[in-house]
């Protein structure tokens, strides 16, 4: 859980290579825990053991013996565990159905990771570690806490994370079907989402050292960031909620999904708050994390552009 943690706030510091080696430890860790629930010995290296080891790992029956007793037992300690692919191979006993499912995705994501350990990365590289990250690593820890624990994965990574990872997971999605490229803009809303946990609101302070209230500091951060959004050319057809620091408003520009249809989606957004800002150039992640347009601000928009 730790590590999970920690490759969450790498992917918020924009670290997304130590992010994925850092998820592949989670994902060992997870994989070797469920060995030692059963014993130890499961989860080590047994390539070298001798009469020393052994009489540690049976230490037990040793004492049950009459003159066990009498038998120098040392305490079983590991020395060397088991290599992230003999961990896959053993779990798979447990849980076939699972590790059958993920073991082509865990073996590639074993692949980058020596790969990053070991001589480090190119930045043509960074498309296959984010697709690694959000297709392969962050859905079997999904699917493993689901099944292991009974627990829901939400809960472990914060649920605006978590709306956030399926935000990008879906925008992968649609890049594939179009067989464009990914690229780490489609982590955006999860540094955000990420960063805006820890953050802090400022007090802001007059000249006079009056305090500023909470309300007067927020419209006047709204408007100017409706000012900024309105200056790179985006017209605010929608007013919302932010879903990742519920603040209102939240300026929304709507557009066409293509020429040949009256679909509508977000094209651009920005949270006066939080400090989130997607433009177009972002490729469909505006539209993924507003979600879906209502079909009255749809209408209005179509209106508006001379559709209906």
């Amino acid at each position: 859980m730790e590590s999970l943690d920690a490759a969450l706030w790498l992917l918020g510091g924009r670290r997304e290579p130590q992010a994925l080696s850092m998820l592949h430890n989670a994902i060992e860790l997870a994989l070797k825990g469920e060995l030692e629930n059963i014993h130890r010995a499961l989860i080590a290296d047994s390539r070298r053991w001798g009469y020393e080891e052994l009489k540690a790992i049976l230490r037990e029956a040793f004492l049950a013996h009459p003159r066990g007793a009498s038998v120098n037992l040392p305490e079983f300690d590991i020395d060397r565990t088991i290599t992230f692919d003999e961990a896959i191979n053993r779990v798979k006993d447990l849980y076939p159905s699972l590790l059958t499912k993920w073991e082509k995705q865990l073996k590639k994501l074993h692949s980058f990771r020596n790969k990053l350990i070991h001589y480090g990365h190119e930045p043509s590289d960074i498309s296959d570690f984010v697709e690694a990250i959000l297709m392969d690593a962050i859905p079997f820890l999904d699917d493993f806490v689901t099944e292991a624990y009974s627990f829901p994965f939400g809960e472990i990574v914060m649920k605006s994370i978590h709306r956030e990872l399926k935000v990008a997971q879906a925008v992968i999605t649609e890049l594939r079907g179009q067989k464009a490229k990914i690229d780490s803009y489609v982590l955006k809303t999860i540094y955000f989402a990420t960063l805006y946990q820890a953050s802090i609101d400022p007090v802001f302070v007059e000249r006079d050292g009056t305090i500023v209230e909470e309300g007067d500091r927020d419209f006047e951060l709204a408007m100017q960031a409706r000012s900024e959004f309105e200056g790179e050319g985006y017209d605010v057809d929608i007013e919302g909620f932010c879903h990742i620091c519920n603040s209102h408003p939240f300026f929304v520009a709507l557009d066409l999904y293509d020429e040949t249809s009256n679909e509508v989606r977000a094209k651009a957004v920005r949270c006066f708050k939080c400090g989130l800002s997607i433009t177009e150039n972002d490729t469909h992640l505006a539209h993924f994390h507003f979600g879906q347009v209502s079909q009255d601000d749809a209408g209005r928009f179509l209106r508006d552009i001379g559709r209906l």
